[in-house]
């Protein structure tokens, strides 16, 4: 007994020390005990909201903006954007590091339906972006009341593609084509005698039975504030390349994903536009098209804006993204190879690059193959060789040349966006070689960039966002007059419209028919993996996913932790990992698929009961 009340005693001093007192200085544990009881209910309700709601948006947000206030930073007022009331929203300059110099970055969207597909071009005699759609709408940014205000428009035409026809055909019918690659892909402008502006687009155009690349134009009417169209401006044709592609019978139908479509002025008033393979490279088709002069597929060509005359300037091309010539009057492009090897070339008349001869990667495939066509695999002996190469490939986009702008430090630099690795790469120049590459993560898809006379450097991204980029200045370092240059917050107005013009593009997609799981598979998966067991692409094909072990295809570099899993997947482990990759599987080689929540209970669903070819009955109808 005299052991157990020792026990009982210290206990009592223990308990004490957390105990709760009168202001007499006396125990209170009556309160204590209703105090710690409400902090224990309060603990655990907080729990089981977080098991049960923890993947919400609404949980996901309250979360943010915790953190967002333990660390002092504002909370992003776009946050809510989509579904909020609200048209004008005031955006704060962040800053964004790169080797040796500090940038700021300003990034707002222009829609909430992610794409891979559309351009940026300034409109230098008012100074504002105009932006194309992947469907091919037409917007603004316009920049009349900047630093201010920017405000996002759109205007009333949209590129030929041809949606309507395409939609009401049996191409559309057939469930293995990848509606996503339908798609507008560059646009320059031109400056005409009586001060109006011609718009030319590179975009797929549905032909009654074949899609067709496609250069489109408009006039635009200019007048000292404004951009507008006159009554019955309409497009013309200015070329089409040769020729017109039905779908293939195997594979993938149609690859307008290797569409290349970059355009640039040369200095004779002509028009330079790069075209990709199709997928016409000898292997995936019997065709050779970029080492066939008959076929204009896999080249970059000369094109006379009036009359539409064609002249191949260079071939042997896979997918030639991007496209620049620079002050000094070389011409660069960059090019995803296969399974690695991405390029920069050095563009020059005449000149054979070599593929499908020849390249630096190698060939999709599980186990992973070697390239077919090459006699000695991950070299460029024979033809014209690349002066810089990105191995593991970065999916190189859009490119430009750094001149007479703000950014000092790297005046003459080159600036590459990329897909695959979400990052803005400044290639140093010495003659016309490239000594170096420095990367600046983005954390987004680059489809397009813009140098714009202002020196701000635009972005165009697959999330459908547009990023501002500025070098970070002293205060005073610039002229007193307010700019864009050292505002430390913008206004962006017009996201009622943004909102409208959200839900008119979805609304394209419902009545196609297409379930919004494949919509968001489209735009930020098809890229990389393919639904075929006979089409493989960078990443493992998805079919048949359900149950399939994590993991557990031959050939791919899993992370450690993936293919030692034993786990299968089903929708809740799918729409998590989607969520998350690193977090549930550490080590993982899949990116962060950037997409709202419902997005990936969507896709997480759609993967799950309609890629196996006994599809569930909703698979086709948007949920």
């Amino acid at each position: 007994m005299p052991l157990l009340k020792m026990w009982i005693t210290r206990a009592r001093k223990l308990l004490g020390l957390f105990a709760l007192r009168r202001s007499s200085g006396e125990l209170s544990w009556f309160r204590t005990v209703s105090v710690y009881t409400v902090a224990a209910a309060v603990a655990a309700l907080a729990f089981v909201i977080g098991v049960r709601f923890g993947d919400s948006p609404g949980y996901e947000r309250l979360e943010n903006r915790i953190q967002a206030f333990l660390s002092g930073e504002r909370p992003d007022p776009l946050e809510n954007w989509a579904t909020s009331g609200t048209d004008t929203f005031t955006l704060r300059w962040k800053d964004l590091e790169s080797n040796n110099q500090t940038l700021e970055k300003l990034s707002f969207p222009i829609s909430n339906l992610s794409a891979g597909g559309g351009s940026l071009v300034e409109l230098g005699t008012t100074g504002d972006l105009l932006f194309t759609a992947r469907l091919g709408s037409i917007g603004l940014v316009s920049f009349a009341n900047a630093p201010e205000e920017l405000t996002v428009e759109w205007m009333d035409t949209e590129v030929p593609i041809g949606l309507e026809a395409f939609d009401a055909s049996p191409m559309a019918a057939e469930p293995r084509f990848n509606r996503s690659w339908l798609r507008t892909m560059d646009s320059v402008v031109r400056e005409l005698d009586d001060g109006s502006l011609e718009l030319f687009v590179t975009h797929h155009r549905f032909e009654g039975s074949c899609l067709a690349f496609t250069v489109s134009s408009i006039v635009l009417s200019v007048s000292e504030t404004e951009v507008f169209l006159d009554e019955g401006a309409s497009w013309r044709t200015v070329w089409q390349a040769n020729p017109c592609l039905e779908l293939k019978p195997t594979g993938n139908l149609y690859s307008g994903l290797r569409d290349g479509g970059r355009m640039a002025w040369a200095k004779d008033g002509k028009l330079l536009v790069t075209v990709g393979d199709f997928d016409l490279d000898g292997d995936n088709s019997p065709i050779n098209a970029p080492q066939d002069l008959n076929y204009d597929q896999g080249k970059v060509h000369l094109i006379d804006p009036e009359t539409g005359q064609n002249e191949i300037f260079a071939w042997g091309m896979r997918n030639p993204q991007g496209l620049v010539i620079t002050g000094d009057g070389a011409i660069y492009s960059t090019e995803h190879g296969p399974y690695g090897g991405d390029e920069i070339n050095l563009v020059e008349q005449g000149v054979d690059y070599g593929w499908p001869a020849v390249t630096l990667g190698m060939g999709y495939g599980f186990p992973r193959r070697d390239w077919p066509n090459s006699q000695a695999q991950g070299r460029h002996d024979g033809f014209q060789s690349p002066v810089f190469a990105f191995v593991p490939s970065v999916a190189a986009s859009a490119i430009v040349s750094l001149e007479n702008t703000r950014f000092d430090d790297w005046e003459g630099d080159l600036l590459m966006g990329s897909l695959e690795s979400e990052t803005l790469y400044r290639l140093r120049r010495s003659g016309t070689e490239i000594i170096y590459s420095e990367p600046i993560p983005i954390g987004e898809r680059i489809r397009d960039i813009e140098i714009m006379q202002s020196g701000i450097v635009a972005l165009l991204t697959d999330a459908q966002n547009i990023w501002l980029l500025r070098p970070k200045v002293k205060p005073n370092s610039i002229a007193n007059s307010p700019s864009l240059l050292n505002t430390a917050q913008t206004n962006v107005s017009g996201y009622q419209e943004v909102r409208t013009r959200s839900a008119a593009v979805r609304s394209q997609f419902q009545r196609a028919g297409v379930h919004e799981g494949q919509i968001t598979f489209e735009a930020k998966c098809a890229s990389c993996h393919s639904l075929s067991r006979d089409e493989v692409l960078s990443g493992p094909p998805l079919h048949n996913l359900r149950g399939r072990t994590v993991g557990s295809l031959d050939g791919f570099p899993y992370s450690d932790v993936l293919a030692q899993s034993d786990h299968r997947w089903d929708e809740i482990r799918l729409r998590r990992y989607l969520s998350d990759p690193d977090s549930m599987y550490p080590g993982s080689n899949m990116p962060y698929v950037p997409a709202t929540w419902s997005e990936h209970v969507h896709l997480a669903w759609w993967m799950m009961n309609c890629t196996s070819g006994r599809d569930h009955r909703g698979c086709h109808v948007s949920k």
